[in-house]
């Protein structure tokens, strides 16, 4: 990934975890895939957010 795209991932998963309560208590971008540590508020907000991150 490039310095940009990595800024953008990070834009996109930031709203997405904001809109759907979900806490990111960690993350580590990685060449060609991401490792997080995601708190949500409910059961369905993680797979929201992720789902509204990885649909762009």
């Amino acid at each position: 990934m490039e310095d940009d795209d990595d800024a953008l991932d990070k834009d996109w998963l930031a709203q997405a975890c904001r809109s759907n309560a979900v806490e990111v208590w960690s993350y580590c971008l990685m060449p060609n895939h991401v490792h997080l540590i995601l708190v949500p508020a409910d059961e369905t907000g993680l797979s929201r957010a992720v789902g509204e991150t990885y649909r762009r």
